[in-house]
């Protein structure tokens, strides 16, 4: 029984945690990817960004972020279950899966077949959610 809580310690991390973690990772690199003048922008639009971001968010990062936490946490939580501790390599595997799913379910793909590429935007979509994976699988090391 306590394994079993642990086990749901560990998705219940990547639900309620991962998002905001995915959050966090696409606010820096965009800010980043803005003063590198990877994306075209004035700071007028980017400070306007950033208050959107600080709003709103925490509610946006869940309702996009839900989907792909789960499904890296509950390959997470399946390593740890047989295996025991979950590399990292694992949880940035579990990351890109996750971004998978979100893939499948959202519209980028149907962006991507459009336009015949994912772009930058597609680049920081799969780095985020690969990088927020890491970070909740080093989050949750202590119940593997």
């Amino acid at each position: 029984m306590r394994r079993f809580l642990e086990l749901a310690l560990i998705f219940g991390v990547f639900i309620v945690v991962g998002p905001l973690v995915g959050l966090l990772i696409f606010a820096i690199a965009g800010g980043v990817a803005t003063i590198a003048g990877v994306v075209p922008t004035d700071l007028t639009s980017a400070l306007s960004v950033t208050a959107f971001l600080l709003l709103y968010g925490t509610g946006l990062a869940h309702m996009a972020g839900l989907v792909p936490a789960g499904i890296a946490g509950f390959m997470v939580a399946g390593y740890a279950g047989c295996w025991g501790r979950v590399p990292l390599i694992a949880g940035a595997l579990a990351g890109a899966a996750g971004m998978s799913g979100a893939y499948l379910r959202s519209g980028i793909g149907a962006m991507m077949e459009q336009t015949g590429e994912l772009g930058s935007l597609g680049l920081l979509l799969i780095l985020t959610h690969i990088l927020a994976a890491v970070g909740c699988t080093m989050l949750t090391r202590r119940w593997q």
